[in-house]
């Protein structure tokens, strides 16, 4: 069984393209079982909620960490914050410091 906080996206050729995301997985010799991520609490899950899947029918699985996730988010918000921040910085600069002329290039 995959530690509580790891999750997997599984692939099969009937879900054309999509994938089923699972927690609380189990993998045996000939299946794979897991709990659907759909379920609100994940701590309150029961073993009748778990769902079954023969391994001849997956295509490809894929396994995710909680802490991939998060960093995956920090990511996301640096990058973003970084992209608002230079435009910003430049023109902070701009109307703080004028030109060879005197004149500061802010708008107003």
């Amino acid at each position: 069984m995959f530690p509580q906080d790891e999750w997997m996206q599984i692939w099969t050729p009937r879900n054309a393209g999509l994938y089923v995301r699972w927690f609380a997985i189990i993998v045996t010799e000939d299946s794979i079982s897991g709990i659907p991520s759909t379920i609100a609490d994940p701590g309150r899950a029961c073993d009748g909620c778990r769902q079954s899947l023969p391994l001849s029918v997956v295509d490809s699985m894929r396994v995710y960490h909680q802490a991939t996730l998060i960093t995956r988010e920090v990511r996301q918000t640096v990058i973003f914050a970084a992209i608002l921040a230079i435009p910003i910085g430049l023109l902070v600069y701009l109307c703080e410091h004028p030109d060879e002329n005197g004149k500061k290039t802010c708008l107003k």
